[in-house]
């Protein structure tokens, strides 16, 4: 790893960008060392994909039993619970990773306007 993430091990294993939503290497292992309170980005997006993906599958059977909406309803909370349940538990209250100290910003962008970054990258460094 580079020197200046050397003491970041939640950034490693690092998660697979392209293509999006790409199967996460060792995903049950990671999810489970999230829970255990050993979290890394490749073991939330697992965790996150899982249920996302478990999700989606079963809106789809959802539909084509023509569920009520109640059903739907208590499908979602069932999945919710099961998926982000224990992850909550695991870290309500407290910090998931290391919150630096050096008095910097973390700064995020979404990039939709590709002709107008520049002007935005610009202003939020201005400010």
């Amino acid at each position: 790893p580079p020197s200046s993430t050397a003491n970041a091990p939640h950034l490693f294993p690092p998660v697979p960008y392209l293509p999006i939503f790409s199967t996460i290497p060792n995903n049950s292992q990671l999810i489970q060392d999230v829970l255990d309170g050993k979290p890394t980005m490749a073991g939330i997006t697992a965790l996150l994909q899982t249920y996302m993906d478990q999700l989606h599958y079963e809106n789809k059977w959802l539909v084509r039993q023509q569920k009520p909406a109640d059903a739907i309803l208590d499908s979602f909370y069932t999945l919710a619970k099961r998926h982000l349940g224990a992850f909550d538990k695991a870290y309500r209250g407290k910090s998931i990773f290391p919150i630096r100290d050096d008095g910097s910003v973390f700064l995020s962008l979404a990039s939709y306007r590709e002709h107008l970054l520049a002007d935005t990258l610009q202003y939020a460094f201005d400010n």
